[in-house]
Parts: structure tokens; sequence; C-alpha cells
């Protein structure tokens, strides 16, 4: 089997004669969205969320998925990657600065799925009447990304939704990510909230929902694979991970709370009860009540 295809069998996907399709293995994918083919020199990868390529190659590396071979290839793929990323990450941002539409459809959705109100000094989450989207441009909550560590925007990340809020669009993927992820994050509640501790979701959705459940401050770091590098950050003393239930977030929190440990600060996990996520949990009380 070609390099695409033994990767695709390896990771439980699909192979279609010449492409593989897998679910992506740098953001939690509820169906496979990661296309994985083979160019004439590399192994080709494409996550139609969004994923940088970049982190895709690295957490296929991780997972040892590439052999030395094919590793070299990648890296020297990565000048060829960056200009690219350069694009994608000042595309992000020019999105992010179109987006000023009235929140409502924003509300309108984030109750739909029992998150609550959007936090008023969450200014980093905004509302495209008209967000792009291939050829096409539907509303969206744009949020944009920021570097951890030096505060520098990154790219953003988009939700489609149906116009009146009251769902996701009827697209897939309905969620998707222009520029860079990997050591990124979406700072759900400001800098000047964030003294000793400091929480971390995965998702966007998640951080809301702990964030109405009264807790905070909590960023948001959009993938396993940035929840699993998030860098030991000055000034804060403890980390609380609010993780998804399924073994690669377990796996990727307790990394990163290792670290955190070997670094001499407070490190704690926390999980849903009974349920994939922090928003699927409070999805769930809401409809009940």
């Amino acid at each position: 089997m070609s390099t695409a295809h033994t990767i695709t069998a390896a990771l439980g996907g699909r192979w279609h004669g010449r492409y593989g399709m897998v679910r992506c293995v740098s953001h939690d994918d509820r169906s496979p969205s990661l296309m994985l083919s083979d160019g004439e020199s590399a192994l080709l990868v494409r996550c139609f969320a969004g994923c940088d390529p970049i982190d895709i190659l690295a957490e296929l590396r991780r997972r040892n998925q590439l052999d030395e071979a094919e590793q070299r290839t990648a890296d020297a793929q990565r000048s060829t990657l960056w200009d690219d990323r350069s694009e994608a990450i000042a595309r992000g941002v020019q999105i992010f600065g179109e987006a000023h539409g009235p929140l409502h459809v924003v509300q309108a959705y984030l109750r739909s799925r029992g998150l609550g109100r959007l936090p008023p000094d969450c200014v980093d989450i905004r509302f495209h009447t008209q967000c792009p989207r291939g050829r096409d441009r539907l509303p969206a909550m744009v949020a944009l990304m920021r570097d951890a560590i030096t505060n520098e925007p990154t790219g953003v990340h988009r939700t489609y939704l149906r116009p009146d809020g009251s769902g996701k669009a009827d697209v897939q993927p309905a969620k998707m990510m222009l520029g860079r992820s990997a050591g990124a994050v979406v700072k759900l509640t400001p800098d000047e909230d964030v003294t000793l501790g400091l929480g971390l979701s995965e998702g966007i959705e998640d951080g809301l929902a702990i964030i109405n459940s009264g807790w905070r401050p909590i960023w948001a770091c959009m993938s396993t694979g940035s929840m699993r590098t998030f860098p030991v950050l000055g000034g804060i003393e403890a980390l609380t991970l609010f993780r998804d239930a399924d073994a690669p977030g377990r796996d990727a929190a307790e990394a990163a709370a290792a670290r955190w440990r070997d670094a001499g600060r407070a490190a704690a996990i926390v999980a849903p009860a009974g349920v994939k996520d922090f928003a699927a949990m409070a999805e769930a009380v809401s409809h009940a009540a």
C-alpha cells in the first residue's frame, strides 16, 4: 500500500481509490475531515476544517505514522507551508476585522446549545453576517486565535450558523479554522482576569459552558494537540485542564499537567460526567430543565 493508504488504514479511515478520509488528528473531529493522498515526493494532507498542515504532520510524526524518509520530506516542506501559513494568518485576521454584525444571532445560537449568553467582556468573539466559506458567504460566529505566549493574532475560528441562530449552518464542516492553531488560544476571558490561575478547555463552546457554570478565567486551546503542548506561562501558578472524555483528550491533558508540574506549578484535570465534552453536558442539562 502507498503511504497515504497505510496511514488511512492505521487511523481507521476509508480509502477512496486515490485518497483517504480520516478523522483529523489535529482537532476534535466528529466525522472524517482529513484527506490524505500521495504527492510526487511527499504525503499530502488537507483538513477541511482548516487545521494547519504543519500541525497535522507533527501529530502524525508523534503517533509514529511517518517513517524517517517521510519525516525528512515533511521537514523539507516546512518553508513552503510557513509561507502559506503567513497568508492564512493575514486572511484570518482580516475576516475577524470585518466582523461587526450584531451579536443577537450568536446569542441565539448559544442559547440553543444551553450555553447561556456570551460574556460581555469576551471581545475576541464576534458575528460576521457574510463570512467567507469557499465561494459562499454565510453568517458565522468568528473567534480570534492568539498566540498563548505573545498574544499576537494567529488566525480565526469560524462556526457557520443558520440565519436565525437556531443551530449550525447545514454545511460540512460547519466549524473551520484559518491560520495557525498550534500554540494558539481563544481568550474567552480577558488577560486582566488571569492572575494566579487559569482554566483551559479544548473547544470554544466547552469553555463558554464552563464560564456559564460560574468558573473563570477560561481560554480555549482549539484542539487536542494544542492542549497537549500548552506552554507553561509566567505568572500563572495553577492550571485547570477541562478535558474531553475520550482517550486523546485524557492523554493530552495528562501530558500538559505533567509538564506544568515538572515546572513546579499546580495542575488539575476535570472531565465531563457521562458525555463527550462540557458543551454536551451543558446542552443535556438545558434540555432536561
